[in-house]
């Protein structure tokens, strides 16, 4: 075969590289171009080129196609939600400043938490054995839970009965900029170790400094055996 003159068989590698390359391209697409079947056997392999062609570009459409719609319907549900979240707000007269507190909060975390996949998502975790719930929840929190020394120790004795604990004992919340979990003075139901994220612990007495706290520390440690009252106020700066 001839292409402007010249043999494709004595034409160069990168010459008949190229000249391959674009005729695969077109058996996806509408395009043409000089070169063309001229026997049986020729023609055959066309044909079976062009059926893979037909397949693939018909599956690799189907799956942008639905990929655009599963998007356009979580925007579709979040703008909803945010549409209703304004009319519930505005006719519960809720002052401008916590409203737009409350929705700047929300337009932050919306986005990151449906990057994210949910263990509350995958409805086909609610089919594990207890035992294997409970595994589930030790491996999810052990790189947490694992540096205190209290917990370390308790796995190590009784491995069933710490990952026990992280089912059925351990949840996780967020918070939002200058937002208290708790304040000196109120009873204390539970330990707290933090995930990500800074915060500022401010000791009940004026005169001490606040100290501040990052990821993988924990407080309120004493709750867990014994009443207890909390000495400050915790709060967030800068949330992960």
């Amino acid at each position: 075969m001839n292409i402007g003159g010249i043999p494709i068989i004595e034409a160069s590698f990168p010459y008949r590289y190229t000249t391959s390359m674009h005729w695969s391209l077109t058996q996806f697409t509408p395009a043409s171009m000089e070169i063309s079947a001229r026997n049986t056997g020729e023609r055959v392999f066309s044909i079976m080129i062009l059926f893979f062609a037909l397949i693939v570009f018909s599956s690799v459409i189907g799956q942008v196609t639905s990929s655009m719609m599963s998007l356009q319907n979580m925007q579709a549900s979040s703008r909803k939600q945010f549409w209703l979240l304004r009319r519930f707000l505005n006719a519960r007269k809720v002052p401008k400043k916590s409203r737009s507190r409350i929705i700047r909060f929300l337009e932050q975390r919306v986005p990151k938490e449906s990057q994210k996949v949910q263990q509350r998502d995958i409805k086909i975790c609610s089919l594990l054995s207890e035992p294997l719930k409970d595994l589930l929840a030790w491996e999810l929190h052990r790189r947490l839970l694992g540096r205190h020394r209290l917990f370390y120790i308790l796995h190590g004795a009784i491995e069933a009965m710490m990952m026990r604990v992280c089912s059925v004992a351990v949840s996780e919340s967020t918070l939002a900029e200058q937002d208290e979990l708790f304040r000196a003075g109120e009873s204390a139901s539970h330990m707290t170790f933090v995930l990500s994220g800074n915060f500022q612990y401010q000791p009940g007495y004026e005169f001490q400094e606040p100290t501040d706290i990052g990821p993988y520390r924990w407080l309120v440690e004493p709750c867990l055996w014994t009443d207890w009252q909390h000495q400050g106020t915790f709060t967030a700066v800068k949330t992960g």
